[in-house]
This record gives C-alpha cells, structure tokens and sequence, in this order.
C-alpha cells in the first residue's frame, strides 16, 4: 500500500509480521529517490507497484538511500539495483560495508556484543535475518551527514549526527 503525505512524496508501507514497516518514494519531475528498502521481497512486493502506480519510471530513480544497518532498512536494497537501473546506493559512510555485504550485518551489528560479553540472537533469529538481509549490493555513496540530495527542483538535507540526537531527546 501507498499513500501520499505530501506533494511528490509517498508513504510505502509494508509489515514485519504484525508491525509496520515504511519506505518512502520521493519524487520531483523526472527524478526520484527511495527511502529505505525494506526486506528482501519488499522491493518486488510494495516498491516497485507503488513506484509504477504513481506514475514514476524506474529509470528515473536515481539514488536509495538506506537510514541505517538493519534487516527492515537495506534488506531489499539488492533487488532494486536490479530493477532501478540509474539509482545509485547511498547510506551512512560507517555502515557502507554492512549495506554492501549484508553477512556484516550479523557480525558487525546484532553480533557485536557476542564475542565479548555472550550477548547475541539465537540461531533461528540469524537464520530469519539471513532469509531476510538480501544479496551483496554495491554501495556508491556514503553519506556523513550535512549533505544536500537533489531530487529534480526539491532538496533533501541529510542530518548530521549532532541533528539526530537532538532529535531523541
């Protein structure tokens, strides 16, 4: 399902489970951008019917942006490097290697306590998240925060980390 939250900006929503999940299709002219990718089926299941239902043409996306490392976030990125074919991948300069290599994920993020303190997920949640995190997916762009993305006449601002935490408190 999709819906309009503003003017060339669309909600995408899909669930994880019983809980909802949402990308976002930014659009201005002949150009857009994909916030988030969801999971693996996300892409051929929401985002792609949604991007056509619209009225936008695939070929016209030119970047996805992933907010951060986790299965809901990039698991779907692989897929729309296949389907989107000027989009280049864009995410935090920091989690470039866990977008790119979807392993990491496991490893560097929700195992990151586990060597040292035996704090992890137990084997079927790795085997869920594994079904889930999607293919190798070449990451261009990392983005630090304080950048400006065009999209057609629109501009996009990129928080920078101070922004974000100003932002949970």
């Amino acid at each position: 399902m999709h819906r309009e939250i503003a003017a060339g900006t669309w909600r995408l929503e899909s669930l994880v489970g019983t809980r909802n999940m949402f990308q976002y299709l930014i659009a201005d002219g002949d150009e857009a951008v994909v916030v988030d990718t969801g999971m693996t089926a996300t892409p051929r299941d929401v985002i792609l019917p949604a991007i056509r239902a619209v009225g936008v043409d695939p070929g016209d996306v030119t970047m996805v942006v992933v907010t951060h490392p986790d299965v809901d976030h990039q698991g779907g990125l692989a897929g729309l490097r296949e389907v989107l074919p000027n989009a280049l991948a864009a995410c935090g300069f920091a989690d470039r290697a866990m977008g790119a290599e979807p392993e990491r994920l496991i490893t560097d993020r929700y195992g990151a306590f586990e060597a040292e303190h035996g704090v992890g997920y137990p084997a079927a949640d790795k085997a869920w998240m594994r079904e889930n995190y999607g293919a190798h997916a070449d990451v261009e762009v990392g983005l630090a925060g304080g950048e400006t993305l065009a999209v057609g006449d629109r501009r996009l601002a990129v928080p920078t980390a101070s922004e974000i935490g100003r932002a949970h408190v």
